[in-house]
C-alpha cells in the first residue's frame, strides 16, 4: 500500500458519498485533506480511466459517475503501488557470494514478494469503493 493508492480510495469515496456535488481540485484537496499536487496527479488517473468526471473550466470540477462506486480495489492497487516502478532495493544477499543463503536469498525472497502481492491483489478483488464507504460509515 502507498499514499497515491490512499488517496484514489480516499478521493472515490468522498466523491461517491456527494454523488451530486462538483468540486474542483482546491475544494477537493481541502475537503479531503490532502496535498493538492499529489491529488492533480491521481485525479488525472482517474480521469483517464473514466472513474470521475471532470468538467474543465472556470466552473468546473471533479464528481463522480456512473462507474465510481464499483471501481474495483484490485485495480487502483495494481496501477498506483506494483506498477510503479520502485527504485529501491529490495533484497538482500549477493548471487557471487560463496555463502550459500547470501547467494539464494535474493531468488527466494522475490519468489515470496510476488506471491505477497497476488494474496494481496485477491483480496482486493473482492472489494469496491461501496465496500469501503460502507465500512467507513459502519465504525462511525
Amino acid at each position: 500500500m502507498n499514499l497515491e493508492f490512499n488517496i484514489a480510495v480516499h478521493v472515490l469515496c468522498f466523491l461517491a458519498q456527494h454523488d451530486q456535488e462538483q468540486f474542483n481540485s482546491k475544494e477537493l484537496a481541502k475537503l479531503t485533506c490532502l496535498n493538492p499536487v499529489q491529488l492533480r496527479r491521481v485525479l488525472a488517473y482517474l480521469t483517464e480511466h473514466n472513474y470521475i468526471k471532470v468538467q474543465r473550466g472556470k466552473a468546473g470540477g471533479y464528481q463522480a459517475n456512473q462507474h465510481t462506486a464499483q471501481v474495483d480495489l484490485a485495480k487502483l492497487y495494481q496501477h498506483f503501488v506494483l506498477d510503479k516502478n520502485n527504485s529501491q532495493r529490495r533484497f538482500t544477499g549477493d548471487s557471487d557470494s560463496h555463502c550459500q543463503i547470501s547467494k539464494k536469498i535474493a531468488h527466494t525472497m522475490s519468489h515470496y514478494y510476488s506471491q505477497e502481492h497476488q494474496i494481496i491483489l485477491d483480496f482486493y478483488k473482492n472489494k469496491n469503493i461501496t465496500d469501503v464507504l460502507a465500512d467507513i460509515l459502519q465504525e462511525g
